[in-house]
């Protein structure tokens, strides 16, 4: 059976669509959201519109309420995300999560030809009345905490390679002293015989 082609509006196409995800080729929702038409609308304030660079199935940037959202205007190059919800999000911080989401469809504007400029979506931000209020709490100007991995190692003395040291006997003059005083004592042997034998006599 052949995959469904997934569904197109104006010079896009639809990258993620309630009822068939990123397959984009069915929509089975609330009806609040249109691929026909390329809109979301509800009966109250709750349809948020995202609009971001590049090509995706999913965006959260460049954030605008309204009871009605349209993917017309969009330059090339951008995906806009419409979201329907069942109640104000944006009450005491973001409080919305998959249960509230009613629809929703995610559509890329399509590539850039070559010479085409991406224009600037200039979308006012539209929120509800309650905004959370977000006090900076300011920092320290802090330089990045790049902490330098001490890397001292010992020094290693050159590894100068000894050649093994000759056990020499320093000269001392020993032997040559040797020498004579034998020689002086076979003399003296020599001398003490004779004298003996003249004695002896």
């Amino acid at each position: 059976m052949p995959t469904r082609p997934v569904l197109t509006y104006g010079a896009g196409y639809y990258t993620n669509l309630c009822g068939s995800g990123s397959a984009a080729n069915v929509h089975r929702c609330s009806g609040d959201c249109d691929p026909a038409r390329g809109e979301c609308k509800s009966e109250s304030f709750f349809v948020a519109k995202w609009v971001c660079d590049g090509k995706s199935t999913q965006c959260g940037e460049n954030e605008s309420w309204a009871n009605s959202q349209s993917l017309d205007g969009t330059a090339c190059g951008k995906t806009v995300s419409l979201n329907v919800f069942d109640k104000n999000c944006r009450v005491g911080g973001w409080t919305c999560d998959e249960s509230n989401l009613k629809d929703y469809m995610v559509w890329y504007s399509g590539d850039c030809t070559e010479g085409e400029v991406k224009a600037v979506i200039t979308t006012p931000t539209l929120v509800p009345s309650v905004r959370p209020t977000v006090t900076a709490i300011p920092s320290p100007t802090l330089s990045p905490a790049i902490v330098p991995t001490s890397t001292t190692r010992p020094i290693a003395s050159p590894s100068a390679t000894l050649a093994p040291v000759a056990a020499k006997t320093p000269k001392t003059g020993g032997e040559e002293w040797l020498i004579i005083e034998a020689v002086g004592v076979v003399i003296l042997g020599l001398w003490f015989q004779k004298l003996a034998r003249r004695v002896w006599k």
